[in-house]
């Protein structure tokens, strides 16, 4: 595994890619339906399948973890306790 990986950045930049096509296909199907509806279902229908599969390797990786320290729902889903003490 790579570092990029391990930390995540890569999971952001992929995320913010994903989000910039969304957005010109979803405005391209809102001016032109004819020509861009399907290539906005196409684009919508992939990010989704890629959040499942991407939530699920996270579950996995936290599944793995949690054989050597204790993780709650609240720190798995969201982030409880992962904030720097003030």
């Amino acid at each position: 595994m790579t570092r990029e990986w391990a930390d995540g950045q890569a999971i952001l930049n992929w995320s913010w890619a994903g989000t910039a096509v969304f957005t010109v296909t979803a405005v391209a199907a809102t001016i032109a339906p004819g020509w861009f509806e399907w290539p906005a279902v196409v684009v919508a229908l992939l990010l989704f399948a890629g959040g499942m599969i991407t939530m699920a390797w996270a579950f996995l990786v936290a599944v793995e973890r949690s054989r050597t320290e204790a993780i709650g729902i609240g720190g798995l889903y969201f982030g409880a306790g992962s904030a720097p003490p003030e």
